[in-house]
């Protein structure tokens, strides 16, 4: 992680503002049906399905055109904002009577994160992106968002500053508190202003990385109406136990024997057993993928440095040079076009979807959470998805509504 002293200044950084957050007046099970883990967004072909399921899911908020135009309750991107206004009419939805920050703490899987939920005035200052956008993902995020005055997924940003942001100023009695079978999610208010005071003097100064919600951050900004603010959690990055993993692509068309033909990278015949392991040892000096289908796993190796591989590719410097590389270097070699390269939730996913194209499917090395900060810092972004920053706040349990409802 990088060094306090060797960090930027930032030059007049957004301020995080309390909020009269909306949330679903539902608990329990109902809750659990109703929200939605990120993760889930990677399995397009179901969330379609899942929205027509309940006449109440975020997805008719996050994702409404994926409901059917059948549908009178949300049929296109415009309409979440009205939808919104419905459920709160109707008591589905409920807004906080005052603004205030929010302690969010989740667990998934043993690991657990804490951070602070607000809004974010925008333009963002001070909030670097640690990952490049793609133009064709920003239009479908502004298809989506429609007029944005609904956000009912965070933005997920890392704090490493030296003070915390959280201590026991909440609320007694947690204003949501949902138990799942991998984990939890809660999360309670910020009490008094001198507690808000708090969290505000550990981020002056400080940038915050953004770690995930790169295109919807961008396209909040760049609206026909600019919204003034971004929903988001801050997460504590010293104080959490994020995990930072690859996110496989998959080359449609690729061929084995085109990859077994690029000169000047090894190769060794791996199965699902070795293949972590392949990418996880160290190795200094030397760059490492895995590529594969529903037949074989292969993994590639070479050294940094070597003719046709530059030492620091443009896209992101020194920094998670796997995942750089693959792209400055690998994928021209290969004849693949970056716009065609489709990204996919677990390897399993894209070795299936590799063979249902005929192509290979693709894993770098990951990143470490200390070139997630640096990347942001420096201004060397790391391609897009080069990472996948888990565990994830789950969508639709705080929402950031219209500007009534900002305090």
């Amino acid at each position: 992680m990088t060094s306090r002293a060797a960090r930027p200044a930032v030059a007049g950084p957004s301020r995080l503002r309390p909020f009269r957050a909306l949330r679903y007046a539902a608990t329990g099970r109902d809750l659990a049906d109703l929200t939605l883990a990120p993760p889930a967004m990677w399995d397009f072909g179901s969330l379609g399905e899942l929205a027509r399921a309940h006449d109440h899911h975020v997805l008719r908020l996050l994702a409404p055109s994926l409901v059917s135009t059948s549908s009178a309750l949300a049929t296109a991107s415009s309409t979440a904002s009205s939808t919104a206004a419905a459920w709160l009419a109707d008591g589905v939805l409920v807004a906080d009577a005052s603004a205030g920050l929010y302690v969010w703490r989740w667990s998934q899987q043993g690991s657990s994160v804490v951070g602070v939920a607000g809004a974010l005035g925008l333009p963002a200052k001070g909030v670097p992106p640690h990952e490049q956008v793609r133009p064709g993902l920003l239009a479908d995020r502004a298809h989506e968002l429609g007029d944005g005055r609904v956000q009912p997924e965070p933005i997920m940003l890392l704090y490493d500053g030296a003070l915390p942001l959280v201590s026991d100023d909440v609320e007694p009695a947690p204003l949501l508190d949902l138990r799942l079978d991998d984990g939890y999610h809660q999360v309670s208010r910020v009490r008094g202003r001198d507690a808000v005071t708090r969290v505000e003097r550990a981020l002056a100064g400080e940038s915050l990385v953004v770690a995930d919600g790169h295109h919807r951050l961008a396209v909040l900004g760049d609206l026909p109406e600019p919204l003034p603010h971004a929903f988001v959690v801050v997460v504590d990055v010293g104080r959490s136990e994020l995990a930072v993993g690859p996110i496989p692509r998959v080359l449609p068309g690729l061929a084995w024997q085109t990859v077994l033909d690029t000169p000047r990278l090894a190769t060794v015949a791996l199965d699902e057993s070795t293949r972590q392991a392949f990418l996880a040892e160290p190795a200094p000096g030397r760059l490492r993928w895995v590529l594969g289908d529903r037949t074989r796993i292969v993994g590639l190796e070479a050294f940094a440095g070597v003719a046709g591989l530059r030492q620091d590719p443009s896209t992101c410097g020194p920094l998670a040079r796997d995942v750089c590389h693959l792209h400055a270097d690998l994928l021209p070699a290969w004849g693949v076009d970056s716009d065609r390269v489709r990204y996919a939730h677990s390897w399993p996913a894209a070795c299936a979807d590799a063979s249902a194209s005929d192509g290979l499917a693709v894993e770098a090395r990951a990143a470490s959470l200390a070139d997630v900060l640096a990347a942001g810092r420096t201004g060397t972004v790391l391609p897009h998805k080069a990472t996948s920053i888990t565990p994830k706040p789950r969508a639709g349990l705080l929402m950031l509504g219209d500007e009534p409802v900002l305090g």
